[in-house]
């Protein structure tokens, strides 16, 4: 089942989707802080990880301020970041809601800003 799947696991993407070609598109998952002893670990500090991660891999990685936005009822902490892959500018939004010891996470990828709003209508 799902739980015992995130003791064993630590994350799962619950729900993956894309439009025609690819992009835009965006991934669910969910975290289970605990299997890493991240339990106490916040949205903004999670944000941190993420970009010293994400910036390993690709050092065109941007990030902007984090914020918070409404999206699905809940209130998520957001961070925008950007890269370039070849002569290609990939946008992303990561969004971030804790509960309990899981990190809820949407991450959005596109090629332009406004894919972002149609992304979000599919969560309201």
């Amino acid at each position: 089942d799902f739980e015992s799947a995130l003791e064993k696991t630590g994350s799962i993407i619950d729900v993956m989707a894309s439009f025609p070609g690819g992009s835009p598109n965006f991934q669910v998952t969910i975290e289970n802080l605990s299997v890493q002893s991240l339990e106490n670990l916040t949205e903004e500090e999670y944000i941190q990880l993420l970009r010293q991660q994400v910036s390993a891999l690709n050092s065109s990685y941007t990030f902007g301020d984090a914020y918070e936005k409404e999206l699905c009822g809940e209130t998520y902490t957001v961070a925008e970041a950007s890269a370039t892959y070849g002569t290609t500018e990939v946008l992303q939004r990561y969004y971030l809601r804790k509960q309990g010891n899981y990190m809820i996470g949407i991450t959005m990828s596109a090629s332009t800003e406004n894919s972002f709003e149609t992304m979000e209508n599919f969560f309201e």
